[in-house]
């Protein structure tokens, strides 16, 4: 699960707070929604090249080397994000679809190429959010847009838990 990570299993447990029935139950939802959504052939599968454009133009953010602690860093200008348009060009399942692409990155390629280059396991990621120019009405006041959010939240929470090493907030109001 989640890219072949070897610590895979103590995300769950912590996520669970060591729990081990409930992190075993989480474990097991996860291996049958990455195979009823055929996660593990998204990073195969040929990309739409509009969708990625729109993607990019309307949503910025990439990747940017790595942090002290040599967790890889994701860098997303939030407050630049033309939220609603994006939705409305891939639909929330488009949408959805973008973001699990770039989970899967993450697990697949960044996190282990950042734990060889250490010597050591890099199990996290570094986020850098800009909120600056963020627009409430773009995010929230649009239905579709705030269920496209809490998809994704649902599904990051439920398969891909302890991801987070730190987040870094810039220009916040």
């Amino acid at each position: 699960s989640n890219g072949g990570e070897t610590g895979a299993l103590l995300r769950y447990l912590r996520a669970r707070k060591l729990d081990v029935t409930k992190a075993t139950s989480m474990l097991r939802a996860t291996i049958a929604w990455r195979e009823e959504n055929d996660i593990d052939a998204l990073l195969s599968s040929p990309l739409d090249e509009d969708e990625f454009r729109a993607n990019a133009a309307m949503y910025p953010a990439s990747y940017h080397g790595e942090d002290a602690a040599g967790r890889p860093v994701y860098m997303e200008r939030t407050g630049s994000a033309q939220f609603a348009a994006l939705v409305t060009k891939l639909g929330q399942e488009g949408f959805l679809r973008m973001h699990l692409r770039g989970m899967e990155y993450q697990y697949r390629v960044l996190l282990p190429s950042a734990s060889v280059a250490r010597n050591a396991p890099i199990t996290q990621m570094c986020n850098v959010i800009d909120v600056g120019e963020l627009s409430l009405y773009d995010t929230v006041s649009h239905g579709e847009v705030l269920r496209a959010l809490k998809a994704i939240a649902a599904v990051d929470a439920d398969h891909y838990p302890e991801n987070l090493g730190i987040t870094l907030v810039c220009n916040a109001p």
